[in-house]
This record gives structure tokens, C-alpha cells and sequence, in this order.
């Protein structure tokens, strides 16, 4: 049955490669993050988004979809980006945000053996102007990048201490450009193009039980993904490598780490480390703190997470926030970040079904 199981997979990510494997000179005029999405489920986030290791709830498709087995039933889970609150520049706080702030951030529906995942990658709307005073010409360009994905997830106990699991992603997107300029005063004729896409992926997590209350957690997002455009050559998405553990202490306190990479194609490399605890009252109510950050020496490149959970008969309803400077010049050598500190309420709903 193993064996089917990794064929079949095999044999789907093959089929994709090569039906879509055109390539166009031209490179799409997407953003580095535009693959990205938003980081998934408040538990997760309270705990400073270290959660490969444990990966125990209605979110693992997204966190560690070999964690599906550890499902008790099957569960429905939705999560909303409730608000942002800050003194800078509203603006300028989402100019680096693939979804612009948007409040929905997932739907999913997982169990014990597989499960089903909806979230939007990109929903982004930029204007830029350009002004060149050699030439006396100004330009005006308006971007809009659309991007949703889907994830088929399974989960397959591997060994008596081992599960393993695989996400396989469809993507669905569209690009619009357009632009208009002004020469010495007389304007030139304004070009657009839309151009819409579809992409596809492939997830790989593991789940290692090490001892009674310690894990050990891989997860390969984005292990082979690709992005095609119909006028545009294919975008190979960022691969994003999690290597975390968890250790419960005892019913009441869990522990957990995480380090993380991505893996950009046309910009370095980025690290964090991520850790977090949860600690369990009256046996319904989870208080939790985490840090992450990729310099944890720098106060402005840390962010600070707390959350809080109640739970009873299955049903989950979690908050938390996120206290971090935002890099205002994310393609820069030198980071800008924002002055005012930001804060960011999430909340996560899940019931079973």
C-alpha cells in the first residue's frame, strides 16, 4: 500500500512537470513573496511559529501534514486576520504584505488520514510613478497579483514511531500590468496586459517520535513547485525547509523549536529561529508565548507572539498577537524598518464534523 501510495505521487508531480513545463523568455513581473501567503492558525503563531515538531491540530496540513494522523476526528478549521494596529504609516506597513491585510486567511478540512486546505497566496495592488528627468518622461504603473492555493493532503503511518505526509498543490492566479507615460509633456500610448496561471507543488513532512514526549519534526514546503504563466515564463516557487522539535514536560507544558529557511530564487536567502511555549489551565485554557526572528541580537528584527486557547469536546477557539518593526525595504542590502512597533490580532476557529 506504501508503495502505491509514493508511485501514485510520483507519477502526479512527473505528469505536471512536464504538461507544463513551456518556458517563455520574459520573467513574470511577480513579487518575491508573492508565493508566500501568510503564516497559518493562531496556536501556532502564539507559540512563535514553532509547530513542525508538534503539529497536532486542525493546521497541519500547512505546518506538517505528516501530523494528520495524530488528527482524533475530523475537523473543520478557519482562520481570520482580525486587525493590525500601529502609528506608522498604514500603508507603508502592508506595501510588503502578499494579501494587503486581507481578513481571511484559510479554510480547511482535515482528519485523521487526509485533508483539504484553501488559502489565498497573493492578493496584492501596486502603484508605482516614475520620474526621469533626463528624459523628461513620467510613468505610471498599476500591478495587481492574484494567487490562490489549494492543497490535497495524506497522511501514512510509516514505521511504529514514524508518519510521514505529503501535500500535493494547485494553484490558481492572474497577473494584470498596465502603464501609461508622459513624454515632454504628451502622453504615450498605454499599454496592459492580464495574464492568468496555474501552478503546481509538492509538500513533504515528517513526524519522528523520539521519546514518549519529545518529537522531531521536517517540513519541505514548495519541494518541487512551479508557477506557469501564459505570457510569462514559469516562476519557480520558494522553497521553505522547517526543521523543529517539542518536548511536553508534563500534560500541562509543551515546549517547542523551530528553524526555518527559504530559499528565494532572485534574492538571499532567509533564516529565522522560532520558539514557543504553551501551558495548559484548568484543562480547557492554553496561555502561549514564542519568539522568532532572524537576528534575535537585534530588537527590530525579532517579533514577539502571545496567544490563548479554549478547547472542549473538540471545539478550538484560539487568538493571538504579534508585537514586530516591519522591513520597509525588503530588497534592499541594508533593511529599513518601521519605526512604530505593530501589532497583529489573530483568530482561529475549528470544529469537528
Amino acid at each position: 500500500m506504501k508503495r502505491l501510495i509514493y508511485r501514485i505521487l510520483f507519477l502526479l508531480v512527473v505528469f505536471f512537470m512536464t504538461a507544463y513545463g513551456s518556458v517563455l523568455a520574459e520573467d513574470a513581473p511577480t513579487l518575491y513573496n508573492s508565493y508566500d501567503g501568510v503564516v497559518i492558525g493562531a496556536r501556532a503563531i502564539g507559540m512563535g511559529e514553532a509547530f513542525v515538531g508538534l503539529a497536532d491540530n486542525a493546521d497541519v496540513v500547512y505546518w506538517n501534514p505528516a501530523g494528520l494522523i495524530q488528527l482524533p476526528v475530523n475537523m473543520f478549521s478557519i482562520g481570520f486576520n482580525v486587525q493590525t494596529i500601529t502609528k506608522e504609516d498604514i500603508n507603508e506597513v502592508f506595501s510588503q504584505d502578499p494579501l494587503k491585510g486581507g481578513k481571511l486567511i484559510y479554510l480547511s478540512f482535515a482528519g485523521n488520514q487526509g485533508g483539504l486546505t484553501w488559502r489565498p497566496l497573493s492578493s496584492f495592488k501596486q502603484n508605482t510613478y516614475i520620474e526621469d528627468t533626463s528624459t523628461n518622461t513620467q510613468t505610471w504603473e498599476e500591478k495587481e497579483i492574484r494567487i490562490n492555493e489549494f492543497l490535497l493532503s495524506i497522511g501514512v503511518p510509516y514505521t511504529e514511531n514514524m508518519n510521514v505526509g505529503f501535500n500535493l498543490n494547485y494553484l490558481s492566479g492572474s497577473l494584470a500590468v498596465s502603464s501609461k507615460s508622459k513624454t515632454g509633456g504628451v502622453w504615450n500610448e498605454p499599454s496592459a496586459n492580464v495574464s492568468s496561471g496555474q501552478g503546481f507543488g509538492l509538500d513533504f513532512g515528517m513526524l519522528y517520535k523520539m521519546t514518549p514526549f519529545m518529537n522531531l519534526g521536517i517540513m519541505c514546503q514548495n519541494l518541487a513547485a512551479y508557477m506557469y504563466w501564459d505570457d510569462y515564463a514559469r516562476d519557480k516557487l520558494p522553497l521553505n525547509l522547517r526543521i523543529g522539535t517539542s518536548l511536553r514536560l508534563s500534560n500541562l507544558l509543551t515546549f517547542a523549536y523551530d528553524f526555518e529557511r527559504r530559499f528565494y530564487q532572485n534574492r538571499e536567502d532567509l533564516e529565522m529561529y522560532h520558539l514557543g511555549m504553551e501551558h495548559l489551565f484548568f484543562k480547557s485554557v492554553a496561555i502561549r508565548y514564542g519568539i522568532y526572528g532572524t537576528d534575535w541580537n537585534d530588537p527590530k528584527q525579532v517579533t514577539y507572539t502571545v496567544g490563548m486557547g479554549y478547547f472542549k469536546d473538540n471545539y478550538f477557539v484560539d487568538i493571538a498577537m504579534r508585537k514586530y518593526f516591519v522591513n520597509l525595504a525588503p530588497d534592499e542590502v541594508v533593511p529599513v524598518y518601521s519605526d512604530e512597533i505593530i501589532y497583529t490580532y489573530l483568530c482561529t476557529l475549528t470544529i469537528p464534523f
